[in-house]
């Protein structure tokens, strides 16, 4: 039984997301710092409530007849409660099974419709429902340090199953979530999402080569490049952030990945970055984007993105594709990746871009390992496409073109 103490906390926290647009795991970590003295199972409480509020908010309200984050958290906490009995009591209400999907599975409606883009009735709802589910753990392993039947031992010792991703050869996936990595872990393991690892598959970084990772953030794809690359060659990782940037520097430090090199750049036309123009092996644009892809991990995205958000996204993505072709020497290979699902920011802004540069030509994701035969698990058309209703990971998109050699 969920305590109705939980209710207040969880109310006050909906109304700062809902409100202020704020994150939810952000919040309810400041949340906790700030009050040290809840215990384990309260926390528990309240995160599950928040969560099964942003996840299902649509529906609540139907059921509750209440929009206010008070009157959500209270149905959520009576769901939840009568769940311990009965698995899913909401969904056997009439409310729950009558509506159109977007009512039954919580989304704004139009958010659904871009969802439903290029895709099957059942293959968005399918979809839909998948995102609506908690996000299960992926970790990397760095295979230059550990290996991943040892990692998975270490974790079963820890009473925590642990088993193979069954895409990327370096993926462990737990079945819980875990604090901290114990020490013995650091820099051999990387929380990590297997669509995540994937996409630096799709790069394929080879040894001695120089690579940018445009929008490196905090650096997971540099880090597992460089493993790729068996430590031998360059990757110049880049960002307006410099604070992420700087936790990259930390983390490469760990996993013993000396060829980073990060470059704090003010926007993707930054003098520094052009230095390197025409002479880059391999480009990737990890673009900004709605995020729609890891709705499993931030559900308040459903709520507070909007179409004119995506529009904004839309124009970025172009401008980054445009400065990072100018980086790609003839011959080299660009890569553009998303963790959207919407097709206006995947196949659309690929398509746009091809349309104004002739010299680079689309290559089938399915021709590289570890995607060949992986059929529609993976590819969506010459897209490498993991989603989570297929694959178990996040959703991204991915998309891998080569300049002409003239």
């Amino acid at each position: 039984m969920i305590p109705s103490s939980a209710v207040p906390p969880a109310a006050r926290l909906l109304e700062a997301i809902f409100d202020r647009g704020l994150p939810a795991d952000r919040l309810l970590a400041h949340h906790f710092r700030e009050h040290p003295q809840s215990g384990a199972r309260e926390r528990e409480a309240i995160a599950g409530l928040v969560y099964e509020v942003l996840r299902h908010r649509r529906r609540l309200a139907a059921i509750s007849a209440r929009s206010d984050p008070e009157g959500l958290a209270t149905a959520a906490r009576e769901t939840l409660s009568a769940a311990e009995e009965k698995p899913h009591p909401a969904l056997e209400t009439g409310v729950a099974k009558e509506g159109t999907p977007a009512e039954r599975l919580s989304y704004p409606d139009w958010l659904w419709q871009a969802m439903a883009e290029d895709r099957e009735a059942g293959e968005t709802e399918a979809l839909a429902a998948a995102l609506n589910e908690g996000g299960r753990v992926d970790l990397r392993v760095n295979t230059r340090l550990g290996n991943r039947e040892e990692v998975m031992a270490r974790f079963r010792k820890m009473g925590i199953d642990a088993r193979a991703t069954p895409f990327a050869p370096e993926g462990v996936r737990l079945e819980r979530r875990v604090g901290r990595l114990p020490g013995d872990l650091q820099g051999i393991v990387e929380f990590q999402d297997e669509g995540s690892q994937l996409l630096t598959h799709l790069l394929a970084p080879r040894e001695g080569e120089l690579v940018v990772d445009l929008c490196a953030g905090g650096g997971g794809k540099s880090l597992h490049a460089a493993v790729l690359m068996a430590g031998r060659g360059r990757i110049v990782a880049t960002d307006v952030d410099r604070r992420r940037l700087q936790e990259l520097s930390r983390r490469a430090k760990k996993a013993r990945s000396g060829i980073i090199e990060v470059l704090p750049i003010r926007h993707e036309r930054d003098p520094h970055l052009l230095r390197l123009a025409g002479k880059v092996d391999r480009v990737l644009v990890d673009a900004p984007c709605s995020g729609t892809g890891r709705l499993r991990r931030n559900p308040e995205i459903k709520w507070q993105l909007t179409p004119a958000a995506v529009e904004n996204h839309l124009s970025r993505q172009a401008a980054l594709l445009e400065a990072a072709a100018a980086l790609v020497r003839p011959g080299g290979t660009l890569v553009y990746a998303t963790c959207s699902i919407l097709a206006p920011e995947n196949q659309g802004s690929v398509t746009r871009f091809l349309a104004g540069n002739r010299q680079f030509r689309l290559l089938a994701a399915g021709d590289r390992d570890p995607f060949r035969g992986s059929g529609e698990a993976l590819l969506n058309g010459p897209y490498l496409t993991p989603l989570p209703h297929r694959t178990g990971s996040d959703g991204f998109f991915g998309a891998i073109m080569a300049r002409s050699s003239r």
